[in-house]
């Protein structure tokens, strides 16, 4: 099938998709249970076909076809507010579980006397338990070990004597399965998250100071300029380069310069927003990006940051150690803010603008223009 088709069928079938790239389990619980409605009523519609031709005349016939008619209609009622709630798992799974509850058990008033009808309440248990959990699994048992022996209690059961005993250990069995498998499901599936989440932040973020990596940082600027070029704000980048810092991992070692680093990285997070952008986009460069300040507001930042870090003792192994940095500062106004292009476009000349301050006499601001 073409994949335009595809997309076609599974937004037709499953509704726009609204999930994350984090929510893959609600994404497949959504799924699961629109399939689920969906095979009721092909199953359904299958049943009043196979019964029509094999029972003509019965008694049931009408009842139990009138059931399972109503059992389509409300598979299709719960399909299309699946597709409307999509985050609601829990309730679709219940309401899913209910319908399948009553289908059975309607359908076991009318239907012949049959002794094995009350194990189909092993599938409820188990779908119960995969869906909603432990707690709602075994209130599952509960109501499906009592309607099961009501409808055993209708039937004569002397040619079945151990029919109430392979019931209990055909239920039974299937809640402690579901219960198992919950258990290291829930086990597994947290372990993967949290491995997932690991991954995606070492993926984008540097390891020694925390902050976004380059990679990260451009993709996350670009689309702060992208908000910014739609609703007209003020932005700025900040270029942020260490003064002689090469001497410092020559005086003192690497890992005395890996230090420096992680304290400078805390200084520039002290003082901004949490709405700002920060990553290390070299050895010892970091970038800033803020989303709508004021010029006057900007020359605030940079001269806090300048002097915060210039202020900033760094003891190591009994030495004390003085830092400062040269930071070029570029503006763009909301009027001017249409026109921006790309963060590695805007960037160099917060970059030329820090050489600038370089020149000037580092430890100091300079600005673009």
């Amino acid at each position: 099938m073409p994949s335009a088709s595809r997309a076609t069928l599974q937004r037709f079938l499953y509704g726009d998709s609204v999930h994350a790239e984090d929510e893959g389990l609600l994404a497949f619980q959504h799924r699961f249970l629109i399939s689920i409605a969906l095979s009721s009523v092909v199953f359904n519609a299958a049943l009043i076909a196979v019964f029509c031709i094999t029972s003509q005349g019965a008694d049931f016939l009408v009842y139990v076809v009138t059931c399972w008619f109503c059992a389509i209609v409300a598979n299709l009622l719960l399909w299309q507010w699946l597709r409307r709630h999509p985050r609601r798992v829990q309730l679709g799974s219940l309401l899913t579980a209910a319908l399948f509850w009553l289908t059975l058990c309607i359908g076991g008033m009318f239907l012949p006397p049959d002794p094995l009808l009350p194990m189909w309440s092993m599938l409820l248990i188990v779908g119960v338990f995969m869906m909603t959990g432990r707690r709602w699994g075994w209130l599952a048992f509960v109501v499906a070990l009592a309607s099961s022996h009501f409808l055993l209690s209708r039937i004569d059961l002397t040619a079945f004597p151990n029919a109430v005993l392979t019931l209990w250990f055909t239920l039974g069995g299937s809640a402690v399965l579901g219960h198992i498998y919950v258990a290291r499901f829930d086990h597994f599936f947290s372990r993967m998250a949290y491995y997932n989440e690991r991954l995606l932040w070492l993926s984008t973020h540097d390891g020694l100071t925390s902050t976004l990596n380059a990679a990260a940082f451009y993709e996350q600027c670009n689309r702060q300029l992208a908000l910014c070029r739609r609703h007209r704000m003020n932005y700025a980048v900040l270029f942020v380069d260490l003064d002689h810092f090469k001497s410092v991992n020559d005086n003192y070692g690497h890992a005395t310069g890996d230090d420096v680093l992680v304290q400078v990285a805390r200084i520039l997070r002290d003082c901004l927003r949490e709405s700002d952008l920060l990553g290390r986009v070299g050895g010892e460069e970091f970038s800033i990006f803020l989303t709508d300040p004021t010029l006057e507001g900007c020359h605030a930042v940079a001269e806090r940051i300048r002097a915060s870090i210039e202020e900033q003792e760094m003891r190591f192994d009994g030495h004390s150690l003085h830092v400062t940095a040269s930071i070029g500062l570029m503006w763009s106004s909301a009027d001017a803010t249409a026109a921006a292009a790309t963060i590695h476009q805007i960037q160099p000349l917060a970059d030329k603008a820090m050489y600038e301050a370089k020149r000037a006499g580092r430890n100091q601001v300079a600005a673009f223009g």
